[in-house]
């Protein structure tokens, strides 16, 4: 996965990125501590390309309910933003943990579910999604979009800051890219 990640996040003319780890956001160590459960360490798997497409319908119908259940809701400056699971309203964040969860509850298995703060380039707003890696590439389920896309076609549109580990949630880590 990181070598995806790698070629579609990576700055042009710039020799290979380095990853390092970093601390989590702070509303993802705050979630995880009022839900546990979705925080919890599994071995690393990704999914197969036969597994994604066995349970596709999976992706889409939960990208398409969680955008039309959960109202957006802007976070006011210096406000605390809690990230949810389930609110009537919400933004970016609370879209990508709640997917997260019901996928977790359909029995896709954590290390393939990825939380990832993106960078909007059109606005430089920060910007959570969610990456399911598969064996074929990677996935982005996001608020913004109504469909599941493949990673790579973010590129014109996120920036990405940084994304959870596949072995330990409450580990993330950035990929810098090096100079020449």
């Amino acid at each position: 996965m990181l070598g995806i990640l790698c070629g579609v996040f990576a700055q042009p003319a710039r020799s290979e990125p380095t990853i390092q780890n970093i601390l989590p956001p702070f509303g993802h160590t705050v979630f995880c501590t009022r839900y546990p459960q979705d925080c919890a360490s599994t071995p690393e798997r990704s999914l197969s390309s036969v597994e994604v497409s066995m349970r596709w319908r999976e992706l889409t119908v939960v990208q398409a309910w969680v955008n039309a259940a959960i109202s957006p809701r802007n976070v006011r400056p210096g406000q605390f933003d809690a990230w949810l699971l389930f609110p009537p309203e919400g933004n970016c964040n609370d879209y990508a943990v709640t997917k997260r969860h019901l996928l977790l509850d359909a029995g896709w298995p954590a290390s393939a579910l990825l939380l990832a703060e993106v960078q909007l380039v059109a606005t430089g707003e920060h910007h959570l999604v969610l990456v399911v890696r598969s064996g074929t590439g990677d996935w982005v389920l996001d608020n913004l979009r109504p469909l599941v896309v493949r990673l790579e076609e973010t590129r014109n549109y996120y920036r990405l800051q940084r994304i959870e580990s596949a072995e330990n949630p409450m580990s993330w880590t950035r990929i810098l890219a090096r100079r020449d």
